[in-house]
């Protein structure tokens, strides 16, 4: 139960339930809830053009085709080639 905002500026924002990293949040905002749009910082010096979100998982595309992925992790679906019960940037 969270949500993803791509802006105009082609810049992340994550709000909602934290659980599981799913927000891309630096660590310590990855343990509570955020109800305002906050910027995802790591993802600060990259043009995104796409960004999608699963169940409590996310992933987004830079403008160079470049892939990051963060969140819950446990059955490989970040595709990282390793299992973690939560992967952050």
């Amino acid at each position: 139960k969270f949500s993803l905002i791509l802006n105009s500026e082609k810049k992340v924002y994550s709000f909602g339930d934290a659980t599981d990293g799913c927000l891309g949040l630096e660590s310590d905002d990855n343990r509570k809830n955020v109800f305002v749009p906050t910027p995802v910082k790591t993802l600060g010096n990259f043009n995104i053009s796409y960004i999608t979100a699963g169940l409590r998982h996310a992933a987004c595309i830079s403008d160079t085709g470049e892939l990051y992925c963060w969140g819950f992790n446990y059955y490989d679906q970040l595709g990282v080639g390793e299992t973690k019960k939560n992967y952050n940037m």
